[in-house]
């Protein structure tokens, strides 16, 4: 399937089946009604299938693309910035717009929390859900003793959980766990959405699920999306084993998570937890004050401005750090101290990716 981005942003999709190129589009409302719930999917799209050079025949789709997928596919951006996992849960609203997000940071949403939910085997796949792509860990003796906003989260909230890698004999940088690798936005088994990475070269935009990062291929279809699977992370002191060249090395699950604003807007929060969730929507008030940094020079901060947001996100990331090393916290409050000290967090990265500030040595 060929896919192309129009002059007003409209997604043109290519190929030899009408069918199927209308089956896209169906999709694709489906994962904006999903995005977007206001949307009101029509009850019979206007557009049709035309003919395309070499034979070929095109879908030209706009009305049923999300607004942030539309207006950014294939964008050019002037700044490092969100990541893979950052751009999928920025479609369930953990942020309203993506950000860099730490492995830690969406461990913790998928797999400790009510709100995301892997798929059981046999669950049918929907548009919007999430695609996770497992490899095998690989870490170099600096990313061995490096600490991050991540693994410092996960050190206050769970100690000691982290197992040490134990340097291999033979000098292979492997360290016998699974890692996870990548994130998508599935939308179909033919189209996906999402970012590759951080690096301001890699854009936001469409592409076929067999060319998801890291995922296996055809040739090991019984790896793709197999929720039988289970990814073996390096935690609770557990033996290394041989996971590079295994069979499903490299392995996908499929997860689905709800509306984060909904969830907690709704919520019937103690006065001290509401007090964290409105702190947590002023955090990300400022991450969205900073996103049209990511692809334009023309919006300027003021120096006295970047000191304060650096110097609220810092001493709110200390403070949600110490409140979660508390034990026994309601899980509620235990998620909106994760929410608020990733925030702060993520204030800190994206002023260090547009070098408004210099890096924490």
């Amino acid at each position: 399937m060929g896919i192309v981005v129009g002059g007003k942003n409209e997604l043109i999709i290519s190929g030899s089946n009408c069918d199927q190129l209308l089956k896209q589009e169906r999709a694709l409302c489906v994962w904006k009604k999903k995005v977007e719930p206001e949307f009101i999917i029509p009850a019979e799209l206007s557009q049709k299938c035309l003919p395309d050079k070499k034979g070929l025949i095109k879908l030209v789709i706009s009305t049923c693309l999300p607004e942030f997928a539309k207006n950014y596919q294939n964008k050019k951006l002037i700044n490092d910035g969100p990541n893979c996992w950052g751009t999928a849960m920025s479609f369930n609203k953990l942020d309203p717009k993506p950000r860099f997000i730490w492995p830690e940071e969406m461990m913790y949403w998928i797999n400790n929390s009510p709100l995301c939910k892997k798929l059981s085997a046999g669950e049918e796949k929907l548009p919007g859900d999430i695609i996770n792509v497992y490899a095998p860990e690989k870490m170099d003796e600096l990313e061995r003793i490096e600490k991050d906003a991540g693994t410092k989260f996960w050190d206050s909230l769970y100690p000691n959980r982290y197992t040490a890698v134990v340097p291999d004999p033979s000098g292979s940088n492997y360290t016998g766990f699974h890692r996870l690798l990548h994130s998508v936005t599935y939308i179909s088994d033919s189209l996906a959405f999402g970012k590759d990475s951080p690096a301001k070269d890699d854009h936001f935009y469409f592409h076929p699920m067999n060319e998801v990062y890291g995922r296996p291929g055809l040739e090991s279809k019984e790896c793709q999306e197999n929720q039988s699977l289970i990814p073996y992370i390096r935690e609770y002191q557990k033996a290394p084993q041989k996971i590079r060249g295994s069979k499903c090395s490299y392995f996908s699950l499929v997860y689905r998570c709800e509306n984060f604003a909904d969830y907690f807007s709704k919520l019937k929060l103690k006065e001290s937890d509401t007090a964290i969730w409105k702190n947590v929507q002023s955090l990300q008030g400022i991450q969205e004050k900073l996103f049209p940094l990511l692809t334009s020079h023309n919006k300027i901060l003021e120096d006295s401005e970047v000191t304060h947001m650096l110097a609220l996100a810092d001493m709110t990331a200390k403070n949600a750090a110490a409140e979660l090393q508390k034990t026994k916290l309601e899980k509620n409050r235990e998620m909106l101290l994760t929410m608020q000290y990733f925030a702060a967090a993520g204030i800190r990265q994206t002023l260090e990716q547009f070098e408004l500030v210099k890096p924490i040595n």
